[in-house]
């Protein structure tokens, strides 16, 4: 089956879905961030093919999100690259919606800052620090999107708060 690809949007959630391709991949980058780099531990707890997985960790690699590791194993192992940490933002929000909407509040696994107490993500403007919340934001075209598209956003979008 092939993929749908999202190349000629000129948007970064379109590319970074082009990267991410599935749900597999968001969970494969879940479970190495909290511990579990083993090719026989993710096929395991993840209930995935080995040919899935080794397709998905094959993907992540040659997109620098992860690499490989010696672990005292043979096979040896996966972590995160910088690149890949940095998805641990988007991943931790996913996490609080998730709990919020899905569990009530209280979802299955609970994240304890350095502070010593359990933590929430939430976004804060990086220039200012307030947290954003619905309404706080609007949302226009950069001067990195295409003429052409910046004239099909001023046509069909409405300068939005969000």
């Amino acid at each position: 089956m092939t993929r749908t690809r999202f190349d000629h949007f000129p948007c970064s959630i379109a590319q970074t879905l082009n990267v991410i391709e599935d749900q597999w991949a968001w969970l494969i980058i879940r479970d190495i961030r909290m511990g579990n780099r083993r090719f026989t531990g993710l096929q395991q707890t993840l209930g995935i093919s080995k040919k899935v997985l080794t397709a998905r960790l094959n993907v992540l690699h040659q997109h620098g999100l992860i690499e490989l590791i010696e672990t005292g194993n043979p096979r040896g192992g996966y972590r995160l690259t910088q690149k890949g940490q940095e998805l641990m933002g988007v991943m931790q929000m996913m996490i609080s919606w998730g709990d919020k909407w899905l569990y009530g509040g209280s979802g299955p696994i609970t994240f304890t800052h350095t502070c010593g107490k359990t933590s929430h993500a939430k976004v804060v403007c990086d220039q200012c620090g307030e947290e954003i919340l619905p309404g706080s934001m609007q949302v226009h075209p950069s001067d990195q999107m295409p003429e052409a598209e910046q004239k099909n956003w001023f046509r069909y979008f409405e300068v939005a708060e969000t």
